[in-house]
C-alpha cells in the first residue's frame, strides 16, 4: 500500500497554525437576545423583558405593580392562534414551574399571561443566578442572564415585586 501523506512534525505544526491563522474571527452576528429592566412608574408596571438589543423584538417578559406580592408572565407570540402554545415551563436551578398560558380577553399585541409568585423558589433561584431555561412547544431555550448588568436587572425586577408579604392576609 502506497503512503498517500508524509508529514514531518514540524511540517504538521506550521500546516495547522497556517489553517488557525486562515480561519475568520468570530464576529458579532448582531443583535443578541438580553434581559432588560423598566423600573415601575404611575402609570406603567416594573417590566422585564427578555428580546433582541436595540429592536422591538421580544419573547418573554414579566411584569408587576412595585410591592404588590404579584408578577404576571408576558409571553409574545404570532397572530395566528393556532401556533399559540398552552403551557409554559420555566426552570431556574433546582426550581420548576409549569403555567397554563391564557390569552388576555383583549390586546394590542398577540401576548399569552399568566400568573406567578415573585417569592416563588423558582422567582427567586432565577433572580438570584440569572440563569432561566424555558420549554414551550416542546422547544426549550436558555433565557440566562449573559452579564452582571443583565443579572442586576433581574434581580432588580424581582426585589421591586415582592413587596411587604408580612402585612398581607393569606391567600
Amino acid at each position: 500500500m502506497r503512503q498517500l501523506f508524509s508529514f514531518k512534525p514540524t511540517s504538521m505544526i506550521a500546516a495547522l497554525l497556517l489553517a488557525a491563522c486562515a480561519v475568520p474571527a468570530r464576529h458579532d452576528a448582531g443583535p443578541r437576545e438580553t434581559w432588560g429592566f423598566a423600573a415601575a412608574s404611575e402609570a406603567w408596571p416594573a417590566k422585564l423583558i427578555y428580546g433582541l438589543d436595540n429592536t422591538d423584538v421580544v419573547s418573554l417578559g414579566f411584569t408587576c405593580h412595585a410591592g404588590s406580592g404579584r408578577a404576571q408572565i408576558v409571553v409574545f407570540v404570532s397572530e395566528e392562534e393556532e401556533t399559540w402554545p398552552e403551557r409554559l415551563e420555566l426552570h431556574s436551578g433546582k426550581a420548576r414551574q409549569t403555567f397554563d398560558l391564557i390569552p388576555p380577553v383583549q390586546a394590542d399585541l398577540p401576548v399569552l399571561n399568566a400568573d406567578i409568585d415573585p417569592a416563588s423558589p423558582l422567582a427567586a433561584a432565577f433572580a438570584q443566578t440569572g440563569q432561566l431555561e424555558s420549554t414551550m412547544g416542546g422547544v426549550r431555550r436558555s433565557l440566562g442572564a449573559a452579564d452582571n448588568g443583565e443579572r442586576r436587572a433581574v434581580s432588580d425586577f424581582w426585589r421591586s415585586c415582592v413587596g411587604d408579604r408580612s402585612s398581607k392576609p393569606n391567600r
